[in-house]
């Protein structure tokens, strides 16, 4: 599973401190793309995800994004 967001973005969207441990942001990055996946079901988070890997995001799923 490819993370959708970067630390530094959730840093910076989140306020988080420079201080907090990468592998932290990890574990609740998981937790949030998990949920994600039970939201939008799974052929279309698996679809979502491709794309993120092959950085091919199409116009309506990076409007999504």
């Amino acid at each position: 599973m490819a993370k959708f967001i970067s630390h530094p973005y959730l840093r910076k969207e989140c306020d988080i401190s420079q201080n907090v441990d990468d592998s932290v942001l990890d574990n609740r990055i998981k937790w949030a793309q998990n949920s994600l996946r039970m939201l939008l079901g799974t052929t279309f988070y698996n679809e979502i995800d491709t794309q993120v890997q092959a950085n091919t995001l199409t116009t309506d799923n990076n409007a999504l994004f």
